[in-house]
């Protein structure tokens, strides 16, 4: 797949329109004074601030500092302090030195961003000139000619997938700017065991490993000295993730041609746990963070994240419609300030959360004898259709015995499962879509053995799957009576003499009796015989 821009969002940029050390004829723009910055944008929560760095007017007699610098002497030391340019500056020790290094010199886009974000830290917030918005264009009117650095304003909440901007721009000329917008996206999906799809909704039977995939489109970077994001996922309880390490997950990364990229040593930090101090609203089930400027990353375009956890016998269980469900949640935190001076640590952008749901279902059984009378003490097991034994925890919920399928944290476990004096009992935990057979292996006294029932539960859900759409279920056997649709079952065991089958014990009893009136019949022929010879 390709990179996804699902949310337009604000990235860094960072330019040198012209030479510093060029004196500038004033270009007159709109703007009041003449001097005019302009910042096409759709998003109008945002406000940029513009610090002039350096006042061009003096430029014949010697570049001075502009009135946005708070310190210049300050100001240069953090320059030669920086490990990104700090050796272009280290003999500096006025403005007019530094504009020449500027001027003199081809910096990267990397370079820049990194004299900008040195600049952002010394300036003099009384001086700066606050941008106003209208019809999709943010204006800066500036007092005079001059190079200025414009950011925006990183101390306010900005949108849900948006970042901040900052610029090194010359206003000899009005000046235009569009802002980049990228920024990474996620997604997640849970895998259908039935229709063998990833998407939306899952269901499955309690103590199944559910299978699950994030998707995460990587934003472009190049801008950035420093990039990381956040890959920040919940599962709700009733979900134990199958995970203690990195090696756990299955984690592939591709190109932007969909093809496979060989990464070779990289692995992302990886933290099993809740992270209250960063996202103290969200509970994490775990969080992992990718460093995009990592060498091994840089022709990465998107990466899945697959993993599975097992449903636990606490699941909420769906028995009806609309149904209830468990949400399973991820969401990404992202750098998003390229002023921040931070390695890899400082991420304010935050993507939206993406959720997908899991079911699981409940069928209900009666049991009764010919004149419809509940029948305890008949005795069942239950398959799955492989075959497979399933065993239950056992509780009651008033008259109705429950019997719930274990999952691996069980203690102790039944295979069967046996009828009260009400003769109702529930199996819970079930999944939709399989067909489970119900086998009578102890009849009550007095009664026949009624004989198997297969069952099957059918779900369907909306578009999201928020909601069930429908839920019905399906019962068949010699002795299960079922009303259409419903998930309930009745099962009747007959009571009275029933023709022995070939090979059983009442065939030999049969057999036995048979050979004695057979030799009975003898015994009368030889003695009317012998009463004949007497007579005669």
């Amino acid at each position: 797949m390709t990179k996804t821009k699902r949310i337009a969002s604000i990235a860094v940029s960072a330019m040198l329109a012209m030479s510093m050390m060029a004196t500038s004829a004033v270009m007159p723009g709109s703007a009041a004074n003449g001097y005019e910055i302009t910042i096409s944008s759709t998003e109008s929560d945002h406000t940029y601030y513009a610090y002039q760095i350096f006042d061009s007017t003096t430029a014949v007699t010697g570049m001075d500092w502009g009135n946005g610098i708070s310190d210049g002497s300050a100001l240069i030391t953090a320059l030669q302090a920086d490990g990104t340019v700090g050796s272009y500056f280290a003999s500096c020790t006025s403005a007019y030195d530094v504009a020449y290094v500027l001027g003199t010199n081809t910096f990267t886009t990397a370079e820049m961003q990194a004299f900008a974000a040195v600049v952002s830290v010394n300036v003099n917030t009384a001086n700066r000139t606050t941008s106003t918005y209208a019809s999709g264009t943010y204006t800066l009117d500036v007092p005079s000619a001059g190079y200025y650095l414009v950011v925006e304003d990183n101390t306010a909440s900005i949108a849900s997938g948006e970042a901040y901007s900052a610029y090194i721009i010359n206003t000899s000329n009005a000046t235009a700017l569009t802002p980049k917008t990228d920024a990474p996206s996620v997604d997640k999906q849970i895998y259908h065991n039935e229709t063998r799809t990833w998407g939306s909704v899952g269901d499955n039977q309690i103590g199944d490993d559910v299978q699950f995939k994030i998707t995460v489109d990587f934003p472009d970077v190049s801008d950035y000295d420093n990039y990381t994001l956040t890959v920040r996922d919940s599962l709700e309880s009733y979900f134990s993730l199958n995970a203690t390490s990195i090696s756990d997950f299955n984690i592939t990364y591709y190109d932007s041609s969909d093809q496979p990229v060989a990464v070779s040593s990289y692995n992302p930090r990886l933290t099993i746990g809740d992270d209250p101090t960063g996202t103290p609203s969200y509970p994490e089930t775990f969080y992992m963070q990718f460093d995009l400027k990592n060498s091994e990353l840089a022709n990465v375009s998107y990466v899945t994240i697959e993993y599975s956890a097992e449903l636990l016998s606490t699941a909420q269980v769906s028995s009806s419609t609309p149904g209830v469900h468990q949400d399973n949640t991820v969401y990404l935190t992202y750098s998003n300030d390229p002023t921040y001076t931070g390695i890899g640590t400082y991420e304010g952008g935050e993507t939206p959360k993406v959720t997908v749901y899991e079911y699981t279902f409940t069928f209900d059984f009666n049991k009764v004898d010919s004149s419809g009378a509940a029948l305890a003490g008949a005795t069942f097991q239950l398959y799955d259709s492989t075959g497979a034994l399933i065993s239950f925890v056992k509780s009651t919920d008033g008259d109705t015995d429950v019997y719930t399928v274990v999952d691996s944290t069980a203690t102790s476990s039944i295979n069967y499962i046996t009828t009260n004096t009400a003769g109702l009992y529930k199996i819970v935990g079930l999944d939709d879509a399989e067909t489970y057979t119900l086998k009578e292996t102890d009849a009550p006294a007095g009664y026949n053995l009624a004989g198997d029932t297969e069952f099957s539960i059918t779900a369907a859900y909306n578009t999201y799957g928020t909601e069930l759409t429908s839920l019905t279920g399906d019962a068949t056997g010699t002795n299960t009576t079922h009303t259409a649709n419903s998930l309930s079952a009745t099962i009747t065991n007959t009571s009275g003499t029933v023709l022995p089958t070939t090979g059983s014990f009442g065939t030999k009893l049969f057999y036995i009796g048979g050979g004695v009136l057979v030799a009975a019949a003898g015994v009368i022929l030889v003695t009317r015989k012998r009463m004949s010879r007497k007579a005669d």
